[in-house]
């Protein structure tokens, strides 16, 4: 049946028409020409740009050789590798352009997000009908996971767009565009040799030597190490550079206010700052929003927050509340000799419910085997259950074979119960380059001792810790005690996180992934 109008609908205005069209053809004809009005167009239904990523698009449009410094979650990436790249490949098709970041696979992503938008967005299409991908006959085209080519005069093998990680091949001969999108991580920084490394790749024909004489290059970061490779270009190779900070020191100022845009929430507002404080601690939100840069003499650590952790009350050897569970990291050093490292026991009770953790036991010395499991077998019969995490390496391979020993533990005491609790009662922790990483290793400890949820004795051995916790820097031999608190630390975060840990396993694992270091046959004949 026909459908009949309940009412007729009202004619349109001609004149509104007429002023509609005319918006329009004045925001597509300003968005062929400037940046900042075609992203207001494209991308942000017609509102305007953020001042300082407005003033971020004018400073890579005047400058040859720029380094910005901005925060993270500061859209760094859709400014610059996204967002202006498409605007690049609209107004001027034979540029050929390379983003280049930490890791391959991050640099990937920004050339799966232009391939989308080159295939389904409307208003690019409208504003540059022209911008497409290259499939007319005898042209080159490149269509894949690291380049592509849109339609251009030229027939050149060299990719409009390719993405690669630092340290990757170049995959065009000549580049008119560099883009350095967050290049530097903690692998690439933190370390002379691959602060050199990446540096030396940089200024040598594998980088700066595909660029052609009128490439324009941008380097957008978060800081890292004074002698990293951004902070090099500006010192060394005439970079021009700007720096911006989240927030001033009373989490005032903020750079980027807190804003809905399409149903997601942008920017920042003081108490989401405050978080990302709490969460990251105090260096590294300093690195990450606050733009300040790390260097040798870094204080992971400070000893104002970590005194305000000492309990009067508390004292070494109690045994913990029963909201606890008891977690033991153990650094053996399995040798009574004098320059081996000590043997370190460090005991702690974490709830899980709060995240509170309080040292209970700090055991250093020189210890052989059966010492140190003499020792585990006195901790788990005065708090029963415990987590004993235990650092793997090859030495301590001896260990867990004489913990499986049925001999060897009656020998050191334990009960046929004892010594099967004992067995399940120890993992093994892998130690790997995570440990030097400001968001996941060590010196993220101190963000416990500012959020005061360390419960500390006043003792000799806390003086010892606090020490080597100063001490630490990122790259350096750790000490004794403050790697067996990491070990107890990394577990304690899981049990009261729900979160797992991929450096974990059981010591049944271990032993099953490990080649045998030796006979048990000869184990059973050593002296410990």
């Amino acid at each position: 049946m026909p459908v009949i109008a309940r009412e007729i609908p009202e004619a349109p205005d001609p004149s509104k028409l007429v002023d509609a069209a005319m918006l329009k053809g004045a925001w597509l004809n300003a968005a062929r020409k400037d940046v900042n009005a075609f992203i207001s167009y494209v991308f942000l239904d017609c509102q305007p740009q953020t001042w300082f990523h407005a003033e971020w698009q004018e400073s890579c449009n005047t400058q040859k050789a720029h380094v910005i410094f901005a925060p993270l979650e500061h859209g760094k990436t859709e400014q610059i590798s996204y967002w202006r790249t498409l605007f690049l490949l609209g107004t001027h098709p034979e540029l050929r352009i390379w983003i280049c970041s930490a890791t391959s696979e991050l640099a990937k992503k920004v050339i799966g997000q232009l391939k989308q938008a080159i295939t389904l967005n409307e208003r690019l299409h409208e504003v540059f009908p022209h911008l497409k991908q290259e499939r007319r006959p005898g042209k080159q085209n490149t269509w894949n996971k690291t380049a592509l080519i849109i339609e251009r005069q030229n027939n050149w093998r060299d990719p409009s767009v390719f993405a690669t990680g630092i340290m990757g091949n170049s995959l065009g001969s000549r580049v008119d565009r560099f883009i350095g999108d967050d290049m530097m991580n903690f692998r690439n920084t933190w370390f002379e040799a691959q602060r050199e490394r990446s540096v030396a790749w940089f200024k040598g024909p594998e980088c700066i030597g595909r660029w052609t004489d009128q490439c324009q290059a941008v380097l957008i970061n978060n800081p890292w190490h004074t002698k990293a490779l951004a902070s090099i270009c500006v010192s060394e190779m005439g970079f021009t550079s700007t720096t911006y900070e989240a927030c001033d020191d009373d989490f005032g100022g903020i750079l980027w206010p807190k804003n809905q845009y399409q149903g997601v929430t942008v920017g920042f507002d003081e108490e989401r700052l405050r978080q990302r404080y709490e969460m990251m601690g105090s260096v590294e939100f300093g690195r990450c929003y606050r733009s300040k840069m790390l260097n040798a003499s870094t204080e992971w650590f400070n000893m104002k927050s970590m005194q305000a952790c000492l309990r009067d009350d508390l004292t070494l050897n109690k045994r913990l509340p029963r909201n606890m569970l008891s977690i033991c990291g153990v650094d053996p050093a399995v040798s009574k000799k004098k320059r081996t490292n000590d043997c370190v026991f460090f005991h702690i009770g974490v709830d899980p419910a709060t995240g509170i953790k309080r040292i209970t036991q700090i055991i250093i010395g020189k210890m052989g085997a059966v010492s140190i499991l003499k020792v585990m077998l006195e901790i788990l019969r005065r708090e029963g259950d415990t987590t004993f995490i235990v650092e793997a390496n090859a030495q301590q391979a001896y260990l867990l074979q004489i913990i499986r020993t049925p001999e060897i533990m009656k020998a050191c005491g334990a009960t046929d119960a004892e010594a099967s609790k004992l067995r399940g009662s120890v993992r093994e922790f892998y130690t790997t380059d995570a440990k030097r990483d400001p968001e996941t290793g060590i010196s993220k400890m101190n963000t416990d001792f500012e959020a005061r949820t360390w419960e500390v004795p006043e003792c000799r051995e806390v003086q010892r810790w606090f020490g080597e916790l100063l001490d630490y820097r990122p790259g350096t031999h750790t000490g004794d005690v403050a790697m067996a608190s990491y070990f107890a630390w990394v577990e304690a975060e899981r049990v009261s996180s729900g979160r797992s840990s991929r450096s974990m396993k059981t010591v049944e694992q271990f032993m099953d992934d490990m080649d045998p270091q030796s006979e048990l046959g000869d184990i059973m004949g050593m002296r410990f």
